[in-house]
């Protein structure tokens, strides 16, 4: 699960700067082959949720895929100013249709699912993954562990980690894969 919080993108947003980021997130999601599950714009900013490893399109690598793609996210929205903060979560959740005939949507609900809307909300121009990610993707990016974290719904302190570019992609070097 990926969650990312754009405050700084709401209704008063001129609209070709509120284009080339969603263009960003469309073009980096599209790469590491995640969903964008949802868009939303109100009060407080515009916030996505996407997803990976949805059939037809898992890896065994989601995880690693969900990190790199909030990496250049991150990156591309830092070029263009706009404040942002993201959470990742590696797990299992329910995903299909929910609602009547009337009114329904596809969606992912769940634990893994809540906790990423819960670091998310911790971060500030940041990036914040669960322990689980991290350790399914340490050896594509770098990780700073940073203190556990109180998390509404969490009856214990939560580890985080910080992702960063791996230092052999920072100096250039290329990783086999």
């Amino acid at each position: 699960m990926i969650f990312v919080h754009f405050p700084g993108l709401t209704y008063e947003t001129p609209l070709e700067r509120a284009q080339r980021a969603t263009l960003i997130l469309q073009r980096v999601l599209a790469r590491y082959e995640a969903s964008l599950n949802k868009l939303s714009v109100d009060d407080k900013g515009a916030a996505l949720v996407a997803v990976l490893g949805l059939p037809t399109m898992s890896h065994e690598d989601d995880p690693a895929r969900g990190v790199l793609a909030a990496l250049e996210i991150s990156e591309q929205l830092h070029a263009l100013n706009v404040s942002h903060a993201i959470g990742i979560t590696t797990g299992r959740a329910f995903c299909g249709v929910v609602g009547n005939m009337i009114r329904r949507e596809y969606t992912v609900i769940g634990d893994v699912v809540n906790l990423a809307a819960r670091l998310m909300q911790k971060g500030t121009n940041d990036i914040l993954c669960c322990e689980k990610t991290y350790e399914a993707a340490a050896g594509r990016a770098d990780f700073k562990p940073l203190p556990a974290v109180v998390l509404k719904g969490k009856e214990s302190p939560v580890p985080i980690y910080r992702p960063s570019f791996s230092a052999s992609r920072l100096s250039g070097k290329q990783r086999d894969e």
